[in-house]
């Protein structure tokens, strides 16, 4: 049950800074008037009064209600798809919060008609000369807009440009969500200007927040769950994109909605599965939600808000379901109260987007609740449902401001839930009501109940039909994925694949350097060329690998890792040396074999021991994870001296083996890029 006690008189000698006033009144005047009276019971003297009321009413005889008992000059607001008090989640309602000392509250309004980034300036510019000293202040930018005629929706770009350093907080007003987005009015809302009610404008309130008395706390999250891998945005017109990793963007929702979706399903379930974009480079950073609200088929293009230049861009899969909505805004609701740093929360200004309010569905009261339990309820509570909300990325008003931090700023959000807290240093003036009990939502009559069970079966039928195709798909990738996999285990070095693993695993994006300690041979095959010269390239490839693939057979079955094929040529590394003398013994048997059978070619082997270093080389688009060193270098030369049909190895490795099988002759060569000549051993098969 809803309780609501009266200040006592302790409370009531008080000045507070904040008051909240609601009406459902079912006259839209009344209801305007009402709200005003009950705000102004605690706060008479205002300097600002922030006024949402439901987009379903009569919005010209809301305002006019309201400035019956409010002066029109501090009117700040307008329409909204669902409004937030003491009372909870409401609609057909008018909420009005009034801000007064110690608070200085100056406001500005611009029309939308020269474009956003015209307002936006005019906003900062023109409020700029009322801002206080930042040593006494903190400056709070509330600003309440709405979406331009060509689309646009963040102007506060722009008012940094004309302000500088603030921190913002907002949302656009909002349509008749309820209508869908095909609705020609869907995207039709309202600004109070005055005394009128207008169209395409914004307005921005500078608060100026002593510091001795308020510290203000901000927070976001939308609760998205991610669901597919993070892909490119290949082909983009600003907010419109009409490819996703070159999958025409039409096309990528269908393989998940279904290839004979109609226009409505496919704009209702889109909402439901946006984008986001990542905000900085680890996996746990926040995103922003880029939510699709227009379908056009014939041009094959989906718009998403917030608007910006989304070309290039990095984006996921995100699912949006109703337990991820709720504790998104519970994670939000502890993140800004530990922001305040145990101060307690004089305000709590909530700012949410009609989207989850759809999401939620039959719970919308859930979210609210969620936050609120957060914070206690006797804490006043006002906000409203938006069509985009505004918020800084910190959540200590100090990173903010601070140029320096990593994300100073505001900016604009979809789907999200945003939030301010005025924390309140000592003991807190309190509003003219407090909720001590969890608000009860109203019961809803038999027909309201069966729209909402309508719609809960629909959205049952179209996630499972989603739910099943991604499933199918998942399925699908795998199994590329393990013919892929098989492909480059195939073309690629063994421990190159295990390094990459145990990278992986432990999170870094490239392999380690590391010092080693090994035995390196190359192979190479004596009258390739000639033989290619005079062949048809099918036949030189299937020559080539009548010895390549027996010998790289012989090879890694005495635990070799074969680098790299280099035209004729194999390179080799083996970790014991014992084993690479078996190895090139069994190389040579099986070559004479090959031989006497008719093969064309010769081999030449040259092997040695010694340390060198692997590492990444190339540039970052293209590396190779290989052997580098002196000793490295050595195995080749000696390659290149071989006689035909045997091997060549060094001394530092003829020390560590026995020569038993074979036949060797001692050498001194003089070697390229070696200023003395180099002791070594030609050694063939007994």
């Amino acid at each position: 049950m809803l309780t609501v006690y009266s200040i006592d008189a302790m409370i009531a000698s008080m000045k507070p800074s904040f008051a909240i006033g609601f009406s459902a009144h079912s006259l839209a005047y009344e209801a305007g008037k009402a709200a005003a009276a009950e705000a102004l019971q605690s706060l008479n003297n205002p300097s600002l009064a922030v006024c949402m009321a439901s987009i379903h009413l009569d919005l010209d005889k809301v305002l006019q209600g309201i400035s019956s008992l409010i002066p029109k000059n501090i009117i700040i607001g307008g329409s909204s798809y669902a409004e937030i008090s003491a009372i909870g989640v409401t609609k057909n309602s008018v909420v009005i919060l009034l801000i007064g000392d110690p608070v200085v509250a100056n406001l500005s309004h611009a029309s939308l008609d020269k474009g956003i980034e015209e307002a936006g300036y005019h906003l900062g510019s023109s409020l700029k000369p009322l801002a206080k000293s930042t040593e006494d202040y903190w400056p709070l930018g509330l600003l309440i807009t709405s979406i331009s005629r060509d689309g646009q929706s963040d102007p506060s770009e722009a008012v940094y440009r004309g302000f500088g350093s603030l921190a913002l907080f907002g949302g656009l007003n909002c349509g008749d969500y309820d209508l869908g987005m095909s609705h020609p009015d869907f995207w039709t809302n309202y600004q109070f200007i005055e005394d009128q009610v207008k169209t395409f404008y914004c307005s921005m309130a500078l608060l100026n927040l002593p510091k001795d008395h308020f510290t203000p706390a901000f927070a976001f999250t939308h609760g998205w769950q991610k669901i597919g891998p993070v892909q490119t945005i290949t082909k983009a017109n600003h907010s419109l994109v009409y490819e996703i990793d070159g999958i025409p963007i039409i096309d990528y929702y269908k393989q998940f909605l279904g290839e004979d979706s109609g226009p409505d399903f496919f704009e209702s379930m889109i909402q439901r599965y946006s984008l986001s974009l990542e905000l900085g480079e680890k996996e746990s950073s926040k995103s922003l939600i880029k939510l699709p609200v227009a379908c056009n088929f014939e041009e094959k293009w989906i718009r998403y808000l917030p608007s910006e230049n989304l070309q290039g861009k990095k984006v996921r899969l995100m699912q949006a379901n109703r337990m991820g909505v709720i504790r998104g805004a519970r994670q939000a609701a502890i993140q800004c109260k530990q922001a305040l740093n145990g101060e307690d929360a004089e305000l709590l200004f909530i700012v949410s987007c009609c989207s989850r309010s759809s999401i939620l569905h039959s719970r919308p009261q859930a979210e609210i609740d969620a936050i609120r339990e957060v914070f206690g309820y006797e804490v006043p509570c006002f906000g409203f449902y938006s069509g985009g909300e505004l918020v800084p990325y910190a959540n200590r008003i100090v990173d903010v401001l601070d140029q320096n931090s990593s994300m100073p700023g505001s900016a604009y959000h979809g789907s999200t839930v945003c939030l301010m807290a005025l924390g309140k240093k000592g003991k807190s003036a309190t509003s003219n009501t407090v909720v001590t009990e969890k608000p009860v939502e109203p019961v809803k009559s038999n027909e309201e109940l069966q729209i909402l069970l309508k719609k809960s079966e629909q959205v049952l039928d179209d996630t499972e039909q989603f739910l099943t195709r991604l499933s199918s798909r998942g399925i699908e990738r795998e199994e590329s994925l393990k013919r892929l996999q098989s492909i480059i285990n195939t073309y690629t070095a063994r421990e190159v694949i295990e390094q990459a693993s145990l990278s992986a695993s432990a999170g870094a994006s490239q392999l380690t350097e590391e010092s080693v300690e090994l035995v390196y041979l190359f192979l190479d095959i004596k009258g390739f060329t000639a033989f290619s010269e005079t062949h048809t390239p099918q036949e030189v490839i299937r020559t080539i690998n009548q010895i390549f693939d027996p010998v790289t057979q012989i090879l890694m079955s005495h635990g070799a890792d074969v680098d790299k094929f280099i035209g004729d040529c194999i390179f080799a590394v083996l970790k014991e040396p014992a084993q690479a003398m078996l190895a090139v013994q069994k190389i040579l048997a099986i070559h004479k074999k090959l031989e006497a059978d008719g093969l064309p070619f010769a081999l030449r082997i040259g092997m040695n021991w010694g340390r060198s270093v692997r590492g990444s080389v190339g540039s970052v688009h293209r590396r190779d994870y290989t052997y580098i060193g002196d000793s490295v270098n050595l195995a080749q030369r000696l390659e290149s001296a071989c006689t035909p049909g045997h091997v060549l190895i060094s001394e530092t490795l003829a020390s560590q083996v026995d020569f038993k099988g074979f036949s060797v002759t001692p050498k001194d060569l003089k070697l390229k890029g070696k200023l003395l000549p180099v002791r070594a051993f030609e050694c063939s098969i007994v």
